[in-house]
């Protein structure tokens, strides 16, 4: 097989593994914007894109190095181990001294010290790294998604307790802080790797002439995937950042779940075959097409049920959210598309062409979405999609250029899945005519029929990936 089913076997059980991580964080955040205000979560929201953009620098494309590597050395782990305390240190020290302008900036005095405090889990996350990056090679996903789903009920359970105390948005703070502590200190305890201190300069060399360029390139795209933040807090309000933060966090459930199990399943899978051709065609194709399912069953379900699902779950005072995230989830349905896009030119070697789509991309996306702002958040968002489609035909085309499946197969095939998802959520939307209030009962029912009807069509026209989901559940569970 181009794919082991052990890999598709490891993606639909590490989806599932991950899914029950992020809804533990979905549900503690449902229970923390009850408790909050929008206005502490665009606090947060305020200073997200400073530590996204330091961890890119601290990372510095190490961890796709490492992973692509076959024949990693102990010279090798420690030399980006002893780089990344060093590298973090330096930036910890600079947004500590930067974090006062940073707050002039948006004119948020209280965000001094959330800066200070929040950019320490920049130090914690470097000691982890090559922790992961061994984890992750393994393909031992299990344990990875055990040491989140541990950490996050703990941090989440601190934090609910605190913001119902009245620490306000603080709480948000330390649950971010006590997670990061207790997922390193687990990593270390469990995988038994121990750095020497060394950094060698052949070794960090080697690495970092293929990560420096998704080093650049991370770094463009941080800052464009998080352009939004600045200029709502800047231009707007921390209110209207909080419900923009709100729709994401819903979008994300869904979107990241699905992004982060096919890019870290796939990363290593398909590294392993990237010498054979016909191998690697096969296996990116499967993998995109399942991607393709899932991540296009929950997006056209979460804007179906944007309303009552905000309304039931985090309150009327959120009602704003709603059209945001309906918007977004079209983001949420192209994110995992153009990630294993954007995977495949990594894999292969060609991190230049990864640099270069990826400037061409993000200079469009700036004469978009910075315009598109000046007519409302609203608008921001229709920039924010267009970019996302504009990224996608662009790395997809590098893909092109290594397997034989063009960028034209792939929107066709796209398109076809997705209509099957359009057709099973008909139903539930439609009860929209007949119902206007909403409880949980209501949303479970959309939901349970969305479920049957997608079988139910997938079952007459017999779609490939849906059986092989089937299959791969059926043999699980029966052994």
């Amino acid at each position: 097989m181009a794919l082991k089913e052990k890999t598709i076997n490891g993606i639909i059980w590490g989806f599932l593994g991950n899914f029950v991580n992020l809804g533990i964080n979905f549900a503690i955040g449902i229970i923390l914007a009850r408790l909050l205000s929008p206005k502490e979560f665009g606090l947060i929201g305020m200073v997200t894109i400073f530590i996204t953009i330091s961890e890119m620098f601290i990372n510095s494309g190490f961890s796709q190095s490492l992973t692509r590597k076959n024949d990693c050395t102990e010279i090798d782990y420690s030399t980006v181990f002893n780089f990344n305390i060093l590298i973090s240190t330096l930036f910890y020290s600079a947004l500590f001294f930067a974090a006062p302008f940073i707050a002039k900036f948006y004119g948020e005095e209280s965000i001094t010290n959330l800066i200070r405090v929040l950019s320490l889990s920049l130090i914690i996350n470097s000691l982890t790294l090559i922790q992961r990056v061994i984890i992750t090679k393994k393909l031992n996903f299990k344990l990875l998604n055990n040491t989140l789903v541990f950490s996050n009920i703990i941090s989440g359970t601190i934090s609910i307790i605190l913001a119902y105390k009245g620490f306000g948005v603080w709480s948000l703070v330390f649950k971010n802080i006590i997670r990061d502590i207790i997922s390193s200190s687990i990593f270390w305890i469990i995988n038994k790797w121990v750095p020497i201190f060394t950094i060698n300069k052949k070794s960090f060399k080697e690495l970092f002439s293929f990560g420096y360029k998704l080093l650049l390139s991370g770094i463009i795209g941080s800052i464009i995937n998080n352009i939004q933040y600045i200029l709502i807090g800047k231009y707007f309000s921390a209110n209207e950042l909080g419900f923009y933060t709100r729709a994401e966090l819903f979008k994300n459930l869904p979107s990241q779940n699905i992004e982060s199990v096919i890019s870290s399943v796939s990363y290593p899978a398909l590294a392993k075959i990237q010498d054979d051709s016909e191998k690697l065609t096969l296996g990116f194709k499967k993998l995109f097409l399942n991607a393709v399912f899932l991540v296009s069953f929950f997006m056209v379900g979460t804007a179906v049920i944007a309303e009552p699902l905000i309304i039931i779950l985090v309150g009327e005072k959120w009602r704003q959210s709603i059209v945001y995230l309906q918007m977004l989830s079209v983001v949420g349905f192209m994110y995992p598309l153009l990630s294993i896009n954007i995977n495949l030119a990594n894999i292969v070697g060609r991190s230049d062409l990864y640099l270069k789509y990826q400037f061409i991309s993000q200079i469009i996306s700036l004469i978009v979405i910075i315009p598109a702002s000046i007519w409302g958040i609203k608008s921001l968002i229709i920039g924010i999609i267009i970019n996302s489609c504009v990224s996608y035909v662009f790395f997809a085309n590098v893909a092109n250029k290594f397997i034989n499946y063009k960028t034209l197969h792939q929107i066709k095939d796209t398109l076809i899945i997705t209509f099957y998802m359009i057709i099973s959520w008909a139903i539930p939307a439609s009860l929209y005519l007949v119902f206007t209030d909403y409880n949980i009962l209501f949303l479970a029912v959309q939901i349970v029929l969305a479920m049957i009807t997608l079988v139910l069509i997938s079952e007459i026209f017999k779609q490939k990936e849906y059986l092989e989901i089937k299959k791969i559940i059926l043999n699980k569970i029966n052994r």
